[in-house]
């Protein structure tokens, strides 16, 4: 059982892994394919001409030999090569008026054919004509040349056989005196002539034998002795072998599936950035509390937008993360559990996600205190289109019972409030270490359900590592394929020391499981941001509403507490107030 979802899963990744890189896959097959075809389509033709030719054996005076016909197949391979060497290849190039023979040997080749005395001579050429008058000259000279060879060869054994044949006749004719001279003499010594008309028969033996190779050699001279014909000459080739544009664009094509499928492999296994719940598990062993879709927020009020549209399928993912949040840390009603927001690099969407799950929380009924602690590079006072000041380091300097002078801000959204930065110091570190700052978040605690608490990045300050001291829990950001698991694992290690339970992970701008079939009227891959101006002017009219009609509160045991709206009503604008744009994905 283990074992099939081991390899369901490892088909799930490379189908994953397929969509993912399909885009490369498909360029590269039609950049490859289309080169080819370009290529080879404005290539100059070349044709090939083809001549076939036997090797065999001079006949003998027997008839054929079958040790005649083995000699005739070993030839074949020294009779390919031969074809292909400088002598023939230089007077096919004097008799055709070519320049050398260096470019003529490029465009021969010859193969034998397996287990047969039979030679392919193939010439490619870009004109079909001179392919064919190129292999049957090629032909010609080197049967000519053989010719004269063998011709050679066999004169130049006749006459040493011809020498051998008079020497033995000399002999001959000395023992046939010497035998005459044995006979006439009185006693005649007998032994001497066995010894001398013995001597005579071997002459004759050897003498017989010499010429009978004599008249061979005669005979093959005169039939050519060992010849080689051609039985299919070269015709000029109607259509050209190359270039195909067809195959070499199929060709090209595969190849750049293969370099691409290849990339993509090198690609994924050299990535080291988080993409996946799988990969944050892997890098720190912690959940990945939920999947942040790509719904192309903004700087300001348009990325708020659990506020904008709290219905919008692009929200899935921040109400999962306010159920985890609330059911990791539950809020029991008396004091309010403090949540620190951060991330191991700038600008992978911590403040975003922050004000979203406090609207989030406060939209379920909870109450949100949201805190700018991010001293260094504020943003949240602009998501809610608040003033900076006054704020946290007003607070830090005057104490608890600035809570009611107007710090902490009413939203748009009911049960939420923020405390901006307000001025920044200039040690920010040395600040946030003070024990008015704790004090601070124990007094936000009664005031709220949930205080979350924006800091700077963990890695290069230790801003986070100070506030994670007074927190309940902490909560990393990371932004799919951007943030790296090293830095990831060096920010879970960083937060470590301060002994606050790491509540997770929240992986943003990733690819969330699919929920289109929870909303048919859309479709998939619409992220819904069109008319989201129009939806922050709404929201912003209505507000001002509100703040114009006298509204009957309860008398609050500590009036003040509330703060009430920030003054000024409209949500100022960022030229306004002389402030410079935010980073991308705060």
């Amino acid at each position: 059982m283990e074992e099939q979802q081991t390899i369901a899963l490892a088909v799930r990744q490379l189908l994953a892994l397929l969509r993912r890189w399909a885009w490369l896959v498909v360029l590269c097959a039609a950049l490859g394919a289309g080169v080819a075809y370009g290529v080879s389509a404005r290539s100059t033709p070349v044709y090939e001409a083809t001549a076939l030719l036997l090797v065999h054996e001079g006949q003998k005076p027997t008839g054929p030999d079958y040790d005649a016909v083995l000699v005739s197949e070993r030839l074949v391979t020294t009779y390919a090569e031969l074809l292909k060497g400088g002598p023939v290849l230089t007077e096919v190039a004097a008799r055709l008026g070519l320049k050398g023979a260096g470019a003529l040997g490029r465009m021969v080749d010859v193969q034998p054919v397996r287990d047969t005395q039979l030679l392919r001579l193939r010439v490619r050429h870009s004109s079909a004509e001179m392919a064919a008058r190129l292999a049957n000259t090629v032909c010609q000279v080197f049967i000519e040349q053989n010719a004269r060879r063998q011709a050679a060869r066999l004169t130049s054994a006749m006459e040493a056989v011809a020498s051998q044949m008079n020497s033995l006749q000399k002999a001959m004719s000395d023992t046939e005196a010497q035998i005459e001279k044995v006979r006439g003499t009185q006693p005649t010594d007998s032994a001497e002539l066995a010894r001398l008309e013995a001597v005579l028969s071997q002459h004759r033996t050897n003498y017989s034998s010499l010429l009978q190779s004599y008249e061979e050699l005669s005979m093959a001279r005169a039939s050519g002795g060992e010849t080689i014909s051609v039985i299919e000459p070269a015709t000029p080739p109607g259509t050209p072998v190359a270039p195909r544009p067809m195959l070499n664009a199929a060709a090209a094509g595969l190849l750049g599936v293969v370099l691409a499928a290849g990339a993509a492999l090198l690609s994924e296994h050299l990535n080291d950035t988080i993409s996946s719940a799988r990969d944050v598990a892997r890098a720190v062993r912690l959940p990945a509390l939920a999947t942040i879709g790509s719904w192309g927020a903004r700087d300001g009020p348009e990325g708020l937008l659990m506020a904008l549209r709290p219905g919008a399928q692009e929200g899935e993912g921040y109400r999962l993360l306010r159920a985890a949040v609330s059911a990791a840390l539950p809020a029991t009603g008396r004091v309010g559990r403090v949540l620190l927001v951060t991330s191991p690099m700038p600008c992978e969407g911590k403040t975003t996600t922050l004000a979203n799950l406090g609207v989030a929380l406060a939209q379920s009924g909870k109450r949100v205190v949201l805190v700018d602690a991010n001293l260094r590079n504020p943003g949240l006072h602009r998501v809610f289109g608040l003033p900076q000041e006054p704020g946290l380091g007003t607070l830090l300097g005057a104490g608890e019972h600035e809570l009611r002078s107007g710090a902490l801000r009413e939203t748009m959204v009911p049960g939420l409030k923020v405390l901006a930065t307000g001025q920044l110091p200039q040690s920010v570190a040395e600040v946030l270490d003070r024990p008015e700052m704790a004090a601070l978040l124990r007094g936000l605690r009664s005031e709220a359900d949930y205080v979350l608490v924006d800091s700077p990045a963990v890695l290069g300050v230790s801003d986070a590592a100070i506030l994670a001291e007074s927190a309940d829990a902490v909560l990393l950001v990371v932004e799919a394929r951007m943030t790296r698991l090293e830095a990831l694992a060096h920010a879970v290690a960083s937060l470590q020391p301060a002994g606050k339970r790491l509540l997770g992970v929240v992986l943003n701008r990733g690819t969330p499981p699919c929920s289109d079939a929870y909303y048919p009227g859309r479709p998939a891959g619409v992220s819904g941001d069109v008319g989201a101006a129009k939806g922050v002017r709404r929201l912003v009219a209505r507000w001002r509403r509100r703040r114009e009609e006298p509204l009957q509160r309860p008398k609050d045991s500590n009036p003040g507490a509330a703060g009430g709206p920030a003054p000024g009503g409209p949500l100022p604008s960022r030229a306004a107030e002389g402030e410079q744009p935010s980073h991308r994905g705060r």
